[in-house]
């Protein structure tokens, strides 16, 4: 399985010399699978990359689409809207998993104000890590605002909140353009 991200942003996209090393495109996350099939999970600015990658590969146009919600950032690289399911226990639906990828937004201080939005906190995403005990994180959906200098400090203390767990071995923050190889 191969997993690649064409965005990492939420909320709108944010280009710039600030946001070079993790990216300015909104959400849009290619896994193409042992057997070639390619799931893409959010259409956001990203997906325009992924199908130029697509037609200039001369890849099969044929691809599973999961939206995770509906909000217009996860969808402005597309056409057309879906509406996602949440999953019960989620926790339970993650356990064991090999990479975790997960929203991120948020500082703790800044979610008082945006509760409800659908996004979480780096802290509230490492709670679930630990609860899941999942092997890898990668923290993804950047706030269009955060410099790639804020996005270290939060892998930084990420990483520092992980550091007693021994099945957590890789904690990131997602770049845009990044591919990932899982057995």
């Amino acid at each position: 399985m191969e997993i690649k991200f064409w965005g990492t942003r939420g909320s709108i996209p944010a280009p710039g010399p600030e946001t070079l090393e993790y990216g300015g495109n909104t959400t849009c996350v290619e896994v193409v699978l042992a057997n070639g099939q390619r799931v893409v999970i959010d259409g956001g600015t990203g997906f325009r990359l992924l199908g130029q990658h697509i037609i200039e590969n001369e890849l099969p146009r044929r691809f599973h689409l999961l939206l995770t919600h509906g909000h217009w950032d996860h969808l402005l690289g597309m056409l057309g809207a879906a509406k996602g399911k949440r999953v019960p226990e989620f926790a339970e639906f993650c356990r064991g998993c090999d990479l975790l990828i997960h929203d991120a937004q948020y500082l703790p201080s800044e979610i008082k104000e945006r509760r409800g939005w659908g996004h979480s906190t780096f802290e509230e995403v490492m709670a679930l890590a630990r609860q899941a005990q999942a092997q890898n994180l990668l923290l993804t959906h950047h706030d269009p605002c955060r410099s790639d200098a804020e996005l270290k400090e939060i892998v930084a203390q990420a990483r520092k909140m992980a550091a007693d767990l021994d099945y957590l071995h890789y904690i990131d923050a997602a770049r845009e353009g990044s591919c990932y190889r899982l057995p």
